[in-house]
């Protein structure tokens, strides 16, 4: 396949990628979000603290990395194709 349609048929799945992420960050900040409400009524229960925690951790904090890292990707090859 020629640059052209390459890079025509990785500008169609952008948009569909960008929503797909944004989805999944509003999710894994909603983890947080709802994680960081539960920890304080945790805080005197070290078990159920450390179980919100590895929550917020586990579903929330590195989901988001991992996308914001799959955004940034995106965008830097975004910047290439227009050079």
């Amino acid at each position: 396949m020629s640059e052209v349609h390459q890079g025509t048929a990785h500008q169609d799945e952008a948009p569909a990628t960008v929503r797909r992420l944004v989805h999944d960050v509003t999710n894994a900040l909603s983890v947080v979000t709802l994680g960081l409400h539960a920890l304080q009524f945790a805080r005197e229960d070290a078990e159920q603290f450390d179980e919100v925690y590895a929550t917020i951790q586990d579903d929330g904090v590195i989901p988001l990395k991992e996308h914001l890292a799959t955004l940034v990707e995106m965008l830097l090859e975004s910047q290439e194709d227009r050079v």
